[in-house]
């Protein structure tokens, strides 16, 4: 019998390697390997350039730069995406935004190369502040991107209050296995 996984691709977008967000990003794929073909992007080790706006996507159907082609094909394929960032300044950390407005390539071409495939998103996020609403700002930025790759957010985990908070508490392991069996 063979089994057909499903495939996610995975920004990571933390400069710390070994730090709250890649701590909930490690549980969170050890409750999912086994049903997901995973791709992994790191955008700190990966320094995407920035979208110029120079609109060569527009007439040619690709993005002048080559740095994210690998990650245009897994995004294009993807089932699921997960988003595993700190919150910084109510955004994203300036490598994953760059990743992010890279993707206007999708927008540009919508009507002659969409994004067939619905994905779902999972927002793993990470904040030094106890502040819930962090999260919705970030949510809000997404949509615009969400809608260009033809995606929609499923679930968001905030890991709050990690200036304070070192360990990561039981109710987000919870949170993570119940997401984990959902997808």
């Amino acid at each position: 019998m063979i089994i057909i996984k499903k495939r996610m691709l995975i920004v990571f977008a933390s400069p710390h390697t070994e730090g709250h967000t890649k701590e909930m990003l490690n549980y969170f794929i050890s409750n999912v390997k086994l049903k997901y073909d995973i791709f992994f992007i790191d955008a700190f080790r990966k320094n995407a350039k920035p979208c110029v706006d120079c609109s060569y996507c527009k007439k040619y159907k690709k993005c002048l730069f080559n740095d994210l082609d690998e990650f245009y094909m897994n995004l294009t394929d993807s089932d699921l995406i997960v988003i595993a960032t700190p919150i910084y300044n109510l955004s994203f950390p300036a490598p994953l935004k760059a990743i992010l407005d890279r993707t206007q390539i999708y927008y540009n071409t919508r009507n002659v190369n969409p994004i067939e495939k619905r994905k779902e998103v999972i927002l793993l996020l990470t904040c030094g502040k106890n502040k819930k609403k962090y999260a919705r700002i970030v949510e809000q930025q997404l949509k615009c991107v969400l809608f260009s790759i033809n995606a929609k957010i499923k679930d968001t985990i905030i890991w709050q209050n990690t200036d304070a908070n070192l360990s990561m508490p039981n109710k987000l392991y919870k949170e993570i296995e119940r997401i984990s069996r959902d997808i």
